[in-house]
């Protein structure tokens, strides 16, 4: 936990501990007597290193913190710990929760789901602080409707324990609209082909590679086998370079040749499976878009 200049410190908690409270193992900083001289100031006849002779410092301290059901942000707790008197000072911070948000006493959470799931009504599991709850959904429940769970919420004041509601939303998941539709397969598209044609060249290149060293001659020149080196034709010269060391020469022209076309074919791939994702993604008969 951080603290502040005035010694306080930030305890951050999230809805459930808020909700049901219980005991929690916490770390601060406190003062207290110090660890070498244990408070006397001396070390052996001397001042005290550690402590410049104060006999305190402020070190980590672990404790157990009892809380209160019903607490909110802001709210203060004590945190016993040995050295300061009368604990050091807690101030609470509420967690975000991912699917849970808070008004006042009750809670607030938005489930999307299938028009038809609305129309002809269905059972669906809610998420709660009391765990997962079966929850009826009408038949012909509008788009936006509130059902309310009672007693799902928060604690309505600290060490309460009547509770607030859950609320839940539903709502309805469309299709997208056709332009948007039409405006994603056209970007899906692009991304598709210019993966494709990046893909060929990195083939090719390492098609070239490949091809070059294959065909590569390796001469063994000896006393009475003079080698030529022969390029589109043409002889530029005698090569005096022993069988191997051509060799290496002609597996480093091949790396050096594919690196590109690894490069090009790697990039390739990714646009292609983007673009095709994206064509996907945004079918009117498959993908869906939240009603707004």
């Amino acid at each position: 936990m951080t603290g502040d200049r005035n010694g306080a410190v930030d305890l951050p908690l999230d809805l459930e501990a808020l909700a049901f409270g219980g005991e929690r193992t916490v770390r601060v900083d406190a003062s207290g007597p110090c660890v070498n001289c244990e408070g006397s100031g001396l070390d052996e006849g001397e001042t005290c290193a550690f402590c410049d002779g104060g006999g305190s410092m402020v070190t980590e301290r672990e404790a157990t913190v009892r809380l209160e059901p019903g607490l909110a942000d802001g709210d203060t707790v004590t945190v016993p710990v040995e050295g300061p008197e009368g604990g050091v000072l807690a101030i609470v911070r509420e967690r975000r929760d991912p699917t849970l948000t808070r008004d006042g006493s009750d809670l607030r959470t938005v489930i999307d789901v299938e028009p038809e799931t609305l129309e002809r009504g269905d059972v669906l599991d809610v998420d709660t602080l009391d765990g997962e709850v079966e929850l009826r959904v009408p038949q012909g429940t509008p788009d936006g409707a509130e059902l309310r769970l009672i007693g799902l919420g928060l604690p309505v004041s600290r060490g309460s324990d009547e509770r607030g509601d859950l609320l839940v939303e539903f709502r309805a998941i469309r299709p997208a609209a056709p332009e948007t539709v039409r405006a994603a397969r056209e970007r899906g598209s692009a991304t598709l082909w210019a993966g494709v044609l990046l893909l060929v060249v990195g083939l090719a290149f390492l098609a070239s590679a490949i091809g070059a060293r294959v065909s590569a001659d390796i001469c063994e020149p000896s006393a009475t086998i003079r080698c030529v080196v022969v390029v589109d034709g043409v002889s530029r010269g005698e090569t005096r370079l022993s069988a191997d060391e051509q060799r290496a020469r002609a597996n480093g022209a091949m790396v050096l040749t594919m690196i590109p076309g690894v490069v090009f074919a790697g990039i390739g791939v990714h646009l292609a499976a983007k673009g095709m994702r994206q064509r996907g993604e945004h079918r009117a008969e498959e993908g869906q878009r939240r009603a707004d």
